[in-house]
This record gives structure tokens, sequence and C-alpha cells, in this order.
């Protein structure tokens, strides 16, 4: 008795196997083709005294994303068109939150307010 173990797809099974990969392709690539990225860059600094803040943090509240100042207080978020609210923060100075509309790079230079903190005295 000879057992014919070979597997030949059908031709229809081939076919339906081909079109379920491009709708895949499809439907997971086109998308980021058809979002334009920019980019949101420029450098934060101290207001009282001008001098740039190193480590400050940027942050798209709606990513999740965002980024942290360099040695010269640059910084640059690469995101995709839309509306966004950046969350600008150092220690010890006030946050910002700054709500923009992207749709082309733009240059965004912040200048941050020392935060003030009374304090009572320990006896």
């Amino acid at each position: 008795m000879k057992i014919n173990l070979s597997f030949r797809p059908s031709k229809r099974w081939q076919s339906q196997k081909l079109f379920a990969f491009t709708l895949i392709y499809l439907v997971t690539c086109l998308p980021s083709f058809a979002q334009q990225k920019y980019t949101i860059s420029g450098s934060i600094s101290d207001a009282t005294n001008g001098e740039e803040l190193i480590g400050a943090s940027v942050l798209v509240k709606e990513l999740g994303t965002g980024g942290i100042t360099n040695v010269y207080g640059f910084y640059s978020v690469t995101i995709a068109e839309g509306e966004y609210n950046l969350m600008i923060s150092y220690v010890g100075y006030e946050p910002i939150l700054k709500t923009i509309t992207l749709n082309q790079s733009i240059t965004l230079n912040i200048e941050l307010q020392p935060q003030s903190t009374a304090l009572e005295e320990v006896v």
C-alpha cells in the first residue's frame, strides 16, 4: 500500500492566501504613508537670566511621547500633523501647558519661570 504524503495547495487556496497577505499589508502600511510628520523644535531657558535648561522635558500628552533638552537647552520632537497639548517642565520651575496645531515644522522657544515656594520656620 502506497500513501501519498505530499501536499499541493490548490490554485484557489494560493490566490486566497495572496489576497489575505495583500489586504493585511494595505491595512497596516498605507495609513503610515498617509500621515505627514512635522518637527517641533526650539530651546528652553530660564526667564530670569536666559540660561538654557539642561534636561527639561517636553511631553506630547496625547501620544505619551516627547523628549528632553540637551546640554544647549535644545529639544526636537517629530510627530504626525494634528492638534496637541505640550507639557514643558523642569524641576524648580512652573510647568507650561501649550496647545499647538501642527501642520508644518515649527520652532518653539520657551522661557520657564522659577517656582517660588515659601517655607515656614521650623521650631
